[in-house]
């Protein structure tokens, strides 16, 4: 924890919870050791960064991490100017949700789409605000944004404020807040991220410690959990607490974050999991939430418990205030979908928490979070929306919601893209298996050296060129010719259909992953969303039979699948929502299971699709998309910066 003095120099602070007092620590050098003062300056307590409660390296964004929110109007112009003055790291950033029409090369993908920013360097992005609703901006290069280079991006219409809850009611909030929520590590980000590559994971609580090895977690269908790795804190916003016994027996000693209320009112809350990779349940004690809007995206509303969030997707919920409340303070739990360690123990999740308190005069009572959800019954099933899998074990009370089961509110502005008659041109439609946490129809994906588009022609001198001779059906996955730059062509103005499905060895019980995806430079319509069978013990049984994935389950046996039912072609799927589906740009893919999501390639350049799990997504579960022919793509300016990742000094001139 510290804060920047008026020299913008770092000072270290310490909170104590028993005291409940901040100190600022004494940094001379020409003084004992172990001297602090008390912080009383209520300004200064205003510009702590918080974090997990301890002291690590963290990216900050003016001084904060997560940033103060962008917000911004539907349609304006955009300049933002980005200042590295990072030590060692090149950066980039990328508005997340932000289709940014004819403008690839303002999306911020390294390598891919601009150069790195180097040290000391200044670099603007200008944009048009296309997109509204709730986004986000984060690093984009390297583990970054799990390191604190993120933020809220709100882009605000003029009936934007207003939002209809389930009786149809327009009611426009009082006040509006954001939780930018983060899964925080014990281990930093980047040398995770090395620990993956070199295959090290083991440990990842120290090189050190032999006696204590890390091992991921299963969540409730036998599956490991997506980005697993040992927690320090769950983060709303830039506050969590890294002692979880103090978090859960004496919550009201530490400083957490806050969002007020006054019996009666009507608060929009804006969440957005911005972690490396944990899902995150959400709920409110005592209080419902009624969710209103989905990657942005305005929705019918629905009612609900439980929320699940992603890394990547974002929710917008209406919070209606109790009419008479007994007590200021209920809590805001956040918890992981933990169940089972490695060796199959059940295991508790790692929970955050966050204040809704109350303004009226009530008392202030030092009561323990319900973390066991003592509310939700046989009799009355809590209702989870967003679950990985299609139901909670037969013990839990709960019942889920499909992401897939939210509907627009808004009609289609192009209502050929969700026909479900067929098509006989201007479609393509492909099938690709994002499977283990580093692979996609059997690749992974390579970055290139340099960006493509400079390279027109001779796009191999900085990328490697997918080979099936390099990367034979029986190849190993660890394979070094099974690296690649994992392209689709994309015709421009033709609409464009993906199977997403997770299936294969990569999906089965103790080995599986579900994988949050994401799409740059536009958003898609969920049409569907398929569950694997289950056995009596909710665990994956078989992968979902709409597709010809069976056993044995070899690396390669599942890739290139196609529909079973061959009538299913040409975008005439079964059971597909073509009336109101929800409109986005993340969402999950279940272990064993599938997606659907369509929409027209309106928007050329060279975009980006990955896994938005951190480790997952450096590892290789990507791929690049290219919309449009080179010339069909907008040019950048003039002085774009594109000499980056090979240079080959021409030979010496002898005078």
């Amino acid at each position: 924890m510290s804060y920047y003095d008026e020299n913008n120099l770092a000072e270290l602070v310490d909170y104590y919870p028993n005291e409940e007092r901040w100190y600022v620590r004494n940094k001379n050098l020409a003084m004992a050791c172990g001297l602090k003062t008390p912080l009383d300056n209520s300004s200064r307590l205003r510009d702590i960064v918080q974090m997990h409660g301890l002291h690590q390296h963290v990216i900050t964004v003016n001084g904060e991490s997560p940033a103060k929110p962008i917000v911004v109007p539907f349609g304006a112009e955009v300049i933002m100017r980005v200042h590295n003055n990072l030590l060692l790291e090149g950066v980039t950033v990328h508005v997340h949700g932000m289709d940014k029409r004819n403008l690839w090369y303002t999306d911020g993908v390294g390598l891919l789409q601009q150069c790195p920013i180097p040290v000391g360097s200044t670099y603007s992005y200008r944009f048009i605000a296309d997109s509204p609703g709730t986004l986000w901006f984060h690093g984009h290069f390297g583990s970054d944004r799990t390191e604190g280079l993120l933020g809220a991006f709100i882009v605000t219409r003029n009936d934007e404020s207003v939002v209809v809850d389930t009786k149809g009611t327009r009611i426009l909030p009082t006040r509006q807040y954001v939780a930018v929520l983060q899964d925080w590590s014990q281990t930093s980000s980047h040398n995770v991220r090395y620990n993956q590559k070199w295959k090290l994971m083991k440990f990842n609580y120290g090189y050190e410690k032999e006696d204590r090895c890390w091992v991921p977690t299963r969540t409730f269908d036998g599956t490991n959990v997506g980005g697993s790795v040992p927690l320090h804190s769950i983060l709303i916003n830039d506050k969590g607490w890294y002692n979880q016994t103090e978090l859960k027996t004496v919550p009201w000693l530490l400083p957490l974050e806050k969002y007020r209320i006054k019996s009666g009112e009507s608060i929009l809350l804006r969440l957005i999991n911005g972690g490396a990779g944990q899902p995150l349940v959400i709920s409110i004690e005592e209080h419902r939430m009624t969710v209103v809007a989905a990657d942005g995206e305005p929705v019918k509303p629905l009612t609900v418990d439980f929320l699940v969030l992603f890394a990547g997707e974002r929710y917008d919920v209406l919070i209606e205030g109790k009419t008479a409340p007994e007590r200021k303070t209920f809590y805001i739990i956040f918890e992981t979908q933990d169940y089972y360690d490695w060796y199959w123990k059940k295991v508790r999740p790692y929970y955050g928490l966050a204040a809704l308190e109350y303004e009226d005069n009530v008392p202030s009572a030092k009561n323990l979070p319900d973390f066991s959800h003592r509310h939700c019954s046989f009799e009355n099933l809590c209702m989870v929306l967003n679950c990985p899998f299609s139901q909670y074990p037969h013990d839990y009370p709960y019942s889920c919601i499909s992401a897939a089961d939210l509907r627009s509110l808004n009609t289609a502005n192009d209502l050929s893209i969700t026909s479900d008659g067929g098509f006989n041109g201007g479609y393509e439609e492909y099938f690709l298996n994002m499977h283990f946490d580093s692979h996609l129809n059997g690749w992974q994906f390579k970055h290139s050296k340099g960006m493509p588009y400079f390279h027109h022609g001779a796009e191999n001198e900085v990328a490697t060129w997918c080979d099936p001779k390099k990367c034979p059906s029986d190849a190993n996955r660890f394979n070094d010719g099974c690296k690649c730059f994992f392209h689709l062509n994309v015709t421009l103005g033709s609409i464009v259909q993906m199977t997403l499905y997770n299936m294969g060895s990569g999906s089965e019980v103790g080995d599986g992953y579900s994988h949050p995806f994401h799409i740059h430079g536009t958003h898609f319509y969920l049409l569907k969303m398929g569950y694997p069978s289950y056995n009596d013990t909710n665990f994956v049984s078989h992968p979902n039979s709409d597709l010809p994935c069976a056993p044995p389950f070899t690396e390669s046996k599942c890739n290139n699948l196609k529909w079973s039912n061959s009538s299913w072609m040409n975008g005439r799927v079964a059971g597909m929502n073509t009336v109101d589906p929800s409109y986005r740009d993340s969402v999950v893919i279940p272990a064993g299971g599938y997606i659907v999501v369509r929409f027209r390639a309106v928007n050329p350049g060279w975009w980006y699709a990955h896994c938005h799990i951190m480790i997952h997504h450096m590892g290789g579960t990507a791929f690049a998309i290219k919309v449009g022919k080179h010339d069909q793509m907008p040019r950048p300016p003039p002085n774009f910066p594109s000499s980056c990742g090979v240079y080959e000094q021409p030979p010496l001139i002898k005078l």
